[in-house]
């Protein structure tokens, strides 16, 4: 899971149940491979619904509906805004930049 906003979420929802934050970013992790590769995902989403945390399925279109609207507010048109990352994502050039500057 590379969103450290949601994985703060995830560790904030189960502080008091060790273990279960683990589980579920492992799962979201492991969710977010298998989209990568086209895989279904319904089977994650199921558990990480049954251990208590919201579906990953609506809270991915939440986020996009944000970078969507995000990017309509600054003046870009649809086309552009459909472009934009989620708030808070890192491209895998941002990633190397940071990385080779440290």
């Amino acid at each position: 899971m590379r969103d450290k906003d949601e994985q703060g979420k995830v560790r904030e929802r189960f502080a008091e149940e060790p273990g279960v934050g683990g589980q579920v970013e492992r799962l979201l992790g492991e969710r977010e491979n298998t989209v990568a590769y086209g895989g279904d995902t319904e089977g994650l989403d199921q558990q990480v619904r049954d251990l208590g945390y919201p579906d990953p399925k609506t809270a991915a279109r939440q986020r996009a509906q944000q970078a969507r609207q995000a990017a309509r507010d600054a003046g870009k048109p649809d086309s552009e805004a459909k472009k934009t990352a989620p708030p808070g994502r890192q491209t895998a050039r941002d990633r190397q930049s940071k990385a080779g500057g440290e």
